[in-house]
C-alpha cells in the first residue's frame, strides 16, 4: 500500500496576487488544493497536480471574487483543504489558512 503522507513546506508569494505552495510527497499521486470557505464564494481557484516522490509546487490563483477583494484591500484570507491521493492508496487531507496579498 503506497504512503499517503505529505509535508507542506514554505509558501512563496508571487507578484500577481497568487501564492506558490511547496509540498514533499512520499509516493506518486495527485495533490488537490481547494477553498473550503463556508457560506461565501471561493476566493482561490481549485487546483490539481500530479507528482511523484519528492518536491511538488502548486500555484494558487485568486478567483474572480478573490480578485475583487484584493482590489479593495491589501490581502485576502481564506481556508484551504489540501488532499493527496496516492496511486493505489487512500487519500489524506489537511486544512489550513492562507493569505493572498496584493502587490
Amino acid at each position: 500500500m503506497p504512503s499517503n503522507r505529505f509535508i507542506r513546506g514554505r509558501s512563496i508569494r508571487a507578484r500577481d496576487g497568487s501564492i506558490v505552495l511547496r509540498f514533499v510527497l512520499e509516493s506518486r499521486g495527485v495533490m488537490e488544493v481547494a477553498d473550503t470557505s463556508s457560506g461565501r464564494k471561493a476566493r482561490v481557484k481549485r487546483t490539481r497536480k500530479r507528482g511523484g516522490p519528492g518536491s511538488l509546487l502548486i500555484r494558487l490563483r485568486p478567483s474572480s471574487s478573490g480578485k475583487k477583494l484584493l482590489a479593495e484591500g491589501d490581502r485576502v484570507r481564506t481556508r484551504i483543504q489540501m488532499t493527496f491521493t496516492p496511486v493505489g492508496g487512500t487519500e489524506a487531507s489537511r486544512t489550513t489558512r492562507i493569505a493572498l496579498f496584493r502587490r
